[in-house]
Parts: structure tokens; sequence; C-alpha cells
């Protein structure tokens, strides 16, 4: 026998299952309504004029964004995409004499509904003159990529929060590289001022590089240096820094680290060079051929090589970290 609370029950639950359908139906749609559910890419193409500006500002959350050479003075940006709404993301403006372009793949999608971009990548590649005053590119998540090219930038800065940031045969005055998590590898720069580089937990990878000074600074990120020529000052909490490969050294130059080993190769070809290495509780080991030692601690030691009036400094400090001092052997590496 059916109870009277049978039928409002019924009822109820229809009710409910209707509201569900309906929003259900209102997400697919909105959802819908912005991607391309086939999976077809679409291209956006724009051209800007420069006349005569100089001073570029790129901000994007697009997954990959590619920086190619412009023989022309003007932006040619070709964006793919599986948005619906791809022409309206794309946006510039001129302030004065700089132009900002923002290219925001999900700033109109709800927080709360799921990101179909995130499974179908979007490339924004922009073509830029290889001759800038002033360039500045920040991407949220995703990753920087300078095509191989004698660029010539008075300043650049280049942030990204989870992307790799890559740049190869960068000529400036100064540059700036920053990430979170993003891995930064620079290859070929050449730079008459400072390259600074910081990150948390991203690696840096740097082979090529002259400049007046390089600052690198991690708190768990590893470091790799490979044949550069500047006054270094890199600083880590818990990174490794191995192998950093000095061409040459610069006087006041030093290197740091809390808990992260260090390994450090000196070519053969610097005729001088004073080296003070101390760890608080690490291994310290050297091999170099011919030197001079003033052990202070078994700990802490002072290494001249070729003479001391000429030589330049290089401080070496650890505190739980191993110290390895190596020149290379026959063939360029140890």
């Amino acid at each position: 026998m059916r109870t009277s609370s049978q039928p409002r029950m019924f009822w109820t639950l229809t009710t409910v299952l209707g509201v569900a359908l309906t929003l259900s139906g209102s997400i697919l749609w909105f959802l819908q309504s912005d991607t391309n559910t086939k999976g077809t890419p679409q291209v956006v193409t724009k051209t800007i004029p420069l006349d005569g500006i100089q001073n570029i500002s790129i901000q994007t959350d697009v997954p990959d964004v590619i920086i190619l050479p412009n023989s022309s003075s003007q932006i040619q940006i070709r964006y793919t995409t599986y948005s619906n709404q791809a022409q309206e993301k794309l946006e510039y403006q001129l302030n004065d004499d700089q132009i900002l372009l923002e290219v925001q793949e999900k700033a109109h999608l709800s927080a709360n509904l799921p990101n179909y971009t995130s499974t179908k990548k979007a490339q924004l590649e922009i073509k830029l003159p290889i001759t800038m005053k002033q360039l500045e590119v920040r991407s949220t998540t995703g990753n920087i990529t300078f095509q191989d090219a004698p660029w010539h930038i008075t300043n650049a800065n280049l942030r990204s929060i989870d992307g790799t940031v890559t740049a190869k045969g960068i000529s400036a005055n100064s540059l700036k590289v920053y990430t979170v998590t993003g891995k930064q590898s620079l290859s070929r720069v050449k730079l008459s001022d400072e390259l600074d580089l910081s990150s948390s937990n991203g690696e840096l990878e740097i082979s090529e590089v002259t400049a007046k000074k390089i600052s690198a600074k991690t708190v768990s990120g590893n470091m790799n240096f490979q044949h550069i020529d500047a006054k270094l000052q890199a600083d880590t909490t818990n990174g490794t820094i191995q192998p950093i490969y000095f061409q040459k050294i610069h006087d006041g130059s030093s290197i740091s680290s809390l808990n992260g080993d260090i390994e450090v190769i000196f070519s053969s070809e610097i005729p001088h060079m004073t080296i003070e290495a101390r760890t608080t509780s690490g291994m310290l080991q050297s091999d170099f051929p011919d030197y001079e030692v003033k052990e202070k601690s078994e700990k802490h030691h002072f290494y001249y090589i070729g003479s001391p009036s000429k030589a330049p400094k290089l401080q070496i400090v650890t505190t739980s970290g191993n110290l390895y001092l190596h020149y290379p052997n026959e063939n360029g590496s140890h």
C-alpha cells in the first residue's frame, strides 16, 4: 500500500533531477560557446605597426610563447588556440612610447569550471624586431622561448611562474629572468652590465655567458654554469651548484650554499687566482696540479695559483654541503 509520503518523495526527486539536468546543460553550453569541442585549432593573426616604438611589454597565460626575429619594424602575431573567443582575447594598448600586448587564454573562464585548453595546448608566436630598447615578457604558467637570433636589446625582463625560459644569442645591457618552479636555460648571452637570475625551485642552466656581473639566487633549485666570464655571485639554500666551469675569474666573485654541494671547475688557462674555500660540516676536496695552500683549518683553505699580487679572488662557502675544486683533464672536462 502506497503511503502519503511516497508522492512527495517522487516529485522531490523529479525536481532535483530536472534542476541537475538544467545546470548540466547550462555548463555544457558555456563551455561549448567558448571552446572548439571538435578539437580543431583556430589560428588568429595580427600585425601591429610600431611606428618607432621600441618599448614592448607582453603579458600572457598561453602555455607556449615563442619569440621570433622580425626584419621589419612591426609586431606579427600568430595565435593558435582552441577557444572560439580567440580574437577577443588578443588585445594591445599604446601608452606614450610603450606598446602593451595582452593575450589571456583563460581570463574568460570561470575558476570553478574545467579548463579545456589544459589538454589542448595553445601557442603564441610573436615576431619582434631584433633591436629594441625595452622588452618585458610576463607569463603566468607558460614557457617563454627565444629563437636563436642576433637579438640586440637594451634591457630585457623575462618572468614565468611555472614555465621554462629559454634564450639564445641575446646581446643586451642587462637581462633579468625570474621563475618560481620553471627552469631557466640561457646560452651565448653577452651583456655589458648585469645578468640577474632568480628562482625558487627552478633549475638554472647557463652556458657561454659574458657579463659584467651575474647574480643567481635559488631556494632549492640547482645551478649548472658552463664557460662564464663575469663576476659571479651565486647563492642557494638547498640546491646544488655543480658544476660551475670558470673560463675566467673576476675579483670579488662568491659562491655559497646552506646545504647543497658545490663543484667548481677552473680553466687551465687561468694564470692567476686566489680561492678561499670553507665548509662547516661538509667535505673539502681539491686536485689542483700546482698551487700553494694555506690551511687555516681542516675545512678552511686558501689556494694561491700564479702570482698572489695579480690574482683575482673567489670565495666558496657552504654550511653542510661538500666542496669539490678541479682542473679539467686533457680533453677539457673533469
